[in-house]
């Protein structure tokens, strides 16, 4: 690993106060440990381990946990003596002799000194009239001698708690006269210890507390090391493996240091501190952390359309992050991988319902948050639908929909929405396509009925609306009908009107004649079926018309309009609907398509389905179309030839 230069931040002397801590919280009785309140003298010796006390330091006080039911505990138990010393084993086998122990408390305690009272339960503490070095190596020994003349309670007791090996010693004498030595036989073994808390400013030269933390995640790159450490000097160690560390800095006297390059994203780091104090080592634990990976948003705006028996899915990459991949997951399961922001789904079954979500990878393998999901509905395949627009594959906002003609017959500008706006918002309009989602703030509060578009009428600044769409010529056969769905943007202004009439093939709005007996349909703010039997036509060729007569509200809208029968067609009109000669091929395609249209020149414009020019050309007599590198999708293609237009879908699927 490459050595970094450290940048070291000098850190002021800190004079750390005792703390206070606690060993032992069990609940035996009966130990005469550290003294027994019913003997008139009692002696006593417990072991505490050096694990137990955490490090080297000065204990000022100590205490023991009583539960004293006599009114006499205090006055028959005050006078002590407490002596401190260190001792190499970790169990008791005999006693430590009294000339290696220290002194430290000689006196009468005060009442205060009992936490709980008297009677009453708590902490009886003894400050020390000379505080104890506890050397940090070995046991601590603790030993009680309780001299005031008297007995007390059977009921007086001390908590303690207990070993698997001999941790207590303790002499008991109901003779008020003190023995000068520690007898040889006749005392207690004890496997347990009094409850014991310290009051001790600890030195502790194995460095701790790491920051970052052992097994942290989410790791800044430009982290600061630190921990904390009495000791003189430390050794930094670093590396990605735990087995093979490099020293990064070496003698060093601060606890706190930056590196001066960042670290690796999304990395496993190990790293050690040793430190040394009067010529002894002092190895730390190894620590690890992750460091913080690349901020990766989730996919946004997925949307998908169900079209002959395949899902097509789109969407926008993250806000923020690098993408090199999409997990595209279907009813919780991992479907595929694109690069693109694209995905077709041809495995699908009619009568399903999917649910579909997408996920971002980044060069790290990190995924985002989930996009949000979307719901897709396979129909079954109706054997008498012979036209089916959902206005799906057009241009956002554009008037062209291929085959079918749009009049504007008011001719007057049209009103604007509050807060909201679109392409061509407020112009004169008769019908044209709408992208609620694409609009600016999206307008969400009004989706399509099916899939992502619907056809929208503007209401007139100078009413009433005269807006025709036509649709193209169709064949009916036995027992036909239309249907589509309708609603009014709102119901704040008065409800849309609007007219459903059938031609004999004319496109002359005066040769429409209205199939329902109301003047006009009032239109709900929520989306509405309607269903029109067309047998009167049967065997006939027809054009159907949807005239908005709205009287100066908002806007109405319009989608999913269906027309069945029993051997109908849809029928080419060469008068008003020239043969097109706009040839895609191979259509479904890869990527390398050709277009083209004969030998006159033409003008080609290629969008997405978000109405997004993608790629124009003019006086071109063929394109070839593997220069654009097209993702999987679905394309628009339009041309002009001759002063005509003449519209096209491509399909990529790779």
């Amino acid at each position: 690993m490459k050595l970094a230069t450290i940048i070291i931040f000098a850190l002021a002397v800190i004079i750390l106060p005792a703390e206070m801590i606690q060993i032992g919280e069990g609940n035996l009785t009966n130990q005469g440990l550290p003294f027994d309140p019913n003997s008139h003298y009692s002696y006593s010796q417990q072991l505490y381990l050096s694990s137990e006390i955490g490090g080297l330091g000065l204990i000022s006080s100590l205490a023991f946990q009583y539960y004293a039911v006599s009114d006499v505990f205090y006055d028959r138990n005050k006078e002590l003596q407490v002596w401190m010393g260190h001792h190499a084993e970790e169990s008791f086998a005999e006693w430590v002799e009294q000339d290696q122990l220290t002194l430290c408390f000689d006196g009468i305690l005060p009442i205060s000194a009992f936490s709980g009272g008297i009677p009453g339960t708590g902490w009886m503490t003894v400050v020390l009239q000379t505080p104890f070095m506890y050397g940090g190596e070995g046991s601590l020994v603790i030993a009680v001698r309780e001299n005031t003349p008297g007995r007390a309670s059977n009921n007086d007791e001390f908590f303690c708690e207990s070993t698997a090996l001999p941790r207590g010693l303790t002499m008991l004498k109901v003779d008020p006269i003190n023995p000068d030595e520690l007898p040889a036989e006749g005392f207690h073994i004890r496997n347990s210890f009094p409850n014991l808390r310290l009051d001790i400013t600890i030195t502790r030269y194995t460095p701790y507390q790491p920051a970052p933390e052992h097994d942290a995640i989410d790791v800044s790159i430009e982290t600061s090391f630190s921990f904390l450490s009495d000791a003189q000097s430390f050794d930094f160690w670093l590396g990605t493996h735990a087995d093979s560390l490099e020293m990064v800095l070496s003698d060093i006297s601060h606890t706190q240091f930056y590196l001066s390059e960042p670290l690796q994203m999304l990395c496993t780091y190990y790293w050690q501190v040793v430190a040394h104090h009067d010529g002894n080592v002092y190895p730390s634990p190894v620590w690890h952390f992750v460091t913080e990976g690349e901020q990766l948003g989730p996919p946004r705006n997925l949307q998908a359309i169900a079209e002959n028996n395949v899902v097509h899915l789109q969407w926008e990459a993250p806000l923020y992050g690098t993408v090199v991949e999409y997990l595209i997951f279907r009813n919780d399961q991992e479907l595929a991988t694109t690069p693109d922001v694209s995905y077709l789904d041809e495995d699908v079954v009619t009568g399903a319902t999917y649910v579909y979500w997408v996920r971002a990878r980044n060069h790290l393998g990190q995924l985002s948050a989930p996009s949000a999901s979307v719901s897709v509905h396979i129909p079954y395949v109706d054997p008498l639908l012979i036209l089916h627009q959902g206005f799906e594959d057009l241009l956002a906002f554009s008037d062209a929909i291929p085959g079918w003609m749009i009049y504007d017959l008011d001719n007057s500008p049209t009103w604007t929405w509050a807060d909201v706006d679109f392409p061509h918002v407020g112009e004169a309009c008769g019908w044209m396509t709408f992208a609620p989602a694409l609009t600016t703030p999206p307008l969400y509060s009004i989706p399509a009925h099916g899939g992502r578009q619907m056809l929208i009428s503007p209401d007139a600044l100078n009413p009433p609306d005269n807006n025709w769409l036509i649709s193209p010529l169709i064949h009916l056969g036995t027992e036909p009908n239309v249907s589509f769905w309708a609603r009014s943007a709102t119901g704040d202004y008065g409800l849309e009107r609007l007219k459903i009439l059938v031609s004999e093939g004319s496109t002359d709005p005066q040769d429409f004649t209205a199939i329902h007996s109301l003047p006009w349909l009032d239109i709900p703010a929520s989306w509405t079926r309607y269903q029109y039997d067309l047998s009167a036509w049967q065997g006939q060729t027809i054009r159907i018309a949807w005239q908005a007569v709205s009287l100066d509200a908002l806007a109405l809208f319009l989608d999913d309009i269906k027309v069945r029968s029993q051997g109908g067609w849809v029928a080419g009109d060469n008068t008003h609907n020239p043969a097109p000669i706009l040839h895609l091929a191979p259509n479904p395609s890869k990527g390398n398509f050709w277009i083209n249209m004969g030998k006159a020149p033409f003008e080609l414009a290629i969008y997405d389905l978000r109405g997004r020019l993608l790629h124009r050309a003019k006086g071109i007599t063929h394109f070839e179309g593997s220069s654009l590198k097209l993702a999987s999708g679905v394309y628009l293609i339009r041309t002009r030839q001759n002063g005509r237009m003449h519209h096209g879908r491509m399909v990529i699927i790779k």
